[in-house]
């Protein structure tokens, strides 16, 4: 097994090494003109009509061109950096998350539906932030979309900072949350998912009110109701419906979709220790109503049979029933 984990041989970079050679050696051939020039001789200056020195006028010397101590040490720079960059850009190894064994005893069932042979870099995000959803739909208890279009991003942090501890907000594009619920039992909300949303995920039930709390808050303190109405009047033919601030809700397990009307009546929803509180009370109260009942029974029977001997005795019967027939 180990030898087929053969490592894969990275390309090299000769690009950057080549360019610093190449300067180096221009620096030394020749370059250093331009890099650090001695002083040149001028021409002595001649009168008018005078005859030069040298036919040719006042010509450079070979010491014009010195080597000062700063192009020796830019030229020990340059060198230098090419010999680091030489040892940098080595042949880099890197292992296969697979074996190459494994690739062979691969079958076609094993490849998914939604496989591709050439995938870019925006798929393969949009494809990461699906399987994030989906990892966070699975232990959702109640799933909430609020409407923030407009917001601003500093208000938008507020309204997370005031979400109860464990629950996220996640604003989301609509086709990367329908591809994160399509098969699912949350997919009965994909209709409604248009417009700019935040998607909110509630893990347990006592989460419930204070969320919805906050959410009523937050259309509130925005006047988002408001705002929503005046963009739908100017823009009447984008949406189908009128936008709402509070889209819609979504139990687990019962697939029942709230819109913007039954929202409001989820502040006051109940835990499950209240609502055991409750039933035991209820059933404490019917216990203590039984008990008082069937004790009243045999007093009631007693006080009856008292009076029917009283009776008999009064009138002279010597037993019930003849007083009772």
């Amino acid at each position: 097994l180990e030898s087929s984990r053969r490592p894969i041989i990275m390309g090299r970079m000769p690009t950057t090494r080549s360019m610093a050679l190449a300067i180096c050696a221009a620096c030394y051939c020749g370059a250093r003109a331009f890099l650090a020039p001695a002083s040149r001789t001028e021409a002595p200056k001649l009168a008018p009509g005078s005859v030069s020195a040298h036919a040719g006028g006042a010509r450079l010397q070979s010491s014009d061109f010195s080597r000062s101590p700063s192009f020796m040490v830019l030229g020990t720079f340059l060198a230098g950096s090419a010999v680091a960059l030489g040892q940098r850009q080595k042949q880099r190894t890197a292992r296969r998350a697979v074996t190459y064994k494994q690739i062979d005893e691969l079958q076609i069932e094993d490849i998914p539906d939604d496989y591709r042979p050439v995938a870019s870099i925006g798929r393969s995000r949009r494809n990461f932030y699906k399987e994030v959803m989906q990892e966070e739909l699975e232990d959702t208890f109640l799933l909430l979309a609020v409407n923030v279009y407009g917001m601003t991003m500093a208000g938008l942090e507020d309204f997370r900072n005031a979400m109860p501890i464990g629950v996220k907000a996640r604003c989301l594009k609509n086709g990367i949350f329908k591809k994160a619920i399509e098969s699912t039992g949350w997919e009965c909300v994909s209709p409604k998912c248009r417009d700019q949303l935040m998607y909110i995920f509630v893990k347990e039930d006592n989460q419930v009110a204070p969320t919805v709390k906050n959410c009523l808050d937050f259309e509130k303190k925005w006047q988002r109701k408001a705002f929503l109405t005046q963009h739908y009047e100017q823009l009447p033919e984008v949406y189908a419906d009128p936008p709402q601030p509070n889209t819609f809700a979504v139990f687990v397990d019962e697939w029942d979709v709230l819109d913007h009307k039954q929202i409001p009546k989820l502040k006051d929803f109940p835990t499950k220790e209240t609502l055991v509180t409750r039933i035991a009370v209820g059933i404490k109260q019917v216990t203590t109503k039984l008990a008082k009942g069937v004790k009243q029974v045999p007093q009631k029977l007693a006080v009856g049979l008292k009076e029917t001997v009283e009776k008999g005795e009064k009138d002279g019967k010597s037993s019930v029933g003849e007083v009772t027939p």
